[in-house]
């Protein structure tokens, strides 16, 4: 099987500028792995989209904090409709809680290198 995958990935290459390669490789990496199950594909969809809501009717009001843009809440909102399991109460808590989130958004390292 490995064979296979490189005979189609340098097939494919022969007719790519060589900026494009990258770009290639990225794609089989991430169907394989979604394939193999280790990425979901609502995830990795909402990776390249962001959330788009459509009926702004449904999505909690935005709270009144100027840091937070329109868009950015589309995707928090998003987040928890498409990802409940690892998302639920992320509007609340960015609601209750705006000043240590919007500390961890204006952070430069929001993430600690350790995690």
């Amino acid at each position: 099987m490995k064979v296979h995958k490189l005979n189609v990935y340098n097939s494919a290459c022969r007719s790519l500028f060589e900026r494009h390669k990258l770009l290639l490789s990225l794609q089989m990496y991430v169907k394989l792995q979604m394939v193999d199950g280790k990425i979901n594909p609502k995830e990795y969809d909402f990776f390249l989209r962001g959330g788009t809501v459509l009926d702004r009717k449904g999505q909690p009001p935005k709270p009144p904090q100027d840091w937070i843009t329109e868009n950015a809440w589309d995707n928090i909102t998003e987040l928890e409709r498409l990802l409940p399991d690892s998302f639920a109460g992320l509007p609340g808590a960015v609601n209750l809680n705006a000043k240590e989130w919007q500390h961890w958004f204006s952070s430069d390292k929001p993430m600690p290198e350790d995690a």
